[in-house]
């Protein structure tokens, strides 16, 4: 999935309103989101290129080769998340875009824009996936969730030792990788 123009249309609308919040500008002196345009349309095009980057480096993988991430579809996808949440379009949604953005930071080889955005991740009811999720972002290998998930079950609970045995000691990773790839379908 590429962005074309009138995702980077939409793209710039969302960047522009989240500018004049960081601006302080009174939001009745805020861009006015034209007739017909919603940024949240892109939703579907950065999760689906998330997504394509994925399952690419996960091919990769299977077969032992390397892949360079599309690094151009990863800084629209996570520029894009990181906008959204900077233009307050839609609050309910902060927490799982910022996992999105920090998320697609890291794939993009931007750890420290994935930290900042992980960092703001606020934790409180999430699942233990979402918790693993943000230790892992941020890089904390000593207190990955210790819970059993209600989709992954026990399994996040072996990955999140086998990743701080692998960090804390230099452990191989080659149970983490059998483990990992029994997740995959």
């Amino acid at each position: 999935m590429k962005p074309e123009s009138n995702s980077r249309r939409l793209f710039g609308i969302t960047r522009s309103k989240g500018k004049m919040f960081e601006l302080g500008l009174p939001e009745a002196q805020h861009i006015a989101i034209p007739r017909g345009s919603d940024p949240r349309e892109l939703f579907v095009l950065t999760i689906g290129t998330l997504g394509d980057v994925a399952a690419s480096i996960n091919e990769a993988a299977a077969i032992g080769a390397s892949v360079a991430p599309r690094a151009d579809d990863l800084d629209f996808s996570s520029s894009f998340f990181d906008a959204f949440i900077a233009s307050r379009l839609n609050k309910p949604l902060d927490r799982e875009t910022l996992l999105l953005g920090a998320a697609a930071y890291y794939l993009a080889g931007r750890p420290g824009s994935s930290q900042v955005l992980a960092r703001r991740v606020s934790l409180g009811e999430e699942s233990g996936l979402e918790r693993f999720l943000v230790a892992t972002l941020l890089a904390d290998w000593t207190s990955y969730p210790r819970t059993v998930d209600a989709f992954f079950g026990n399994q996040l609970t072996t990955i999140a030792d086998l990743l701080e045995a692998h960090f804390s000691t230099g452990s191989d990773v080659t149970p983490l990788e059998g483990v990992l790839d029994s997740l995959r379908p």
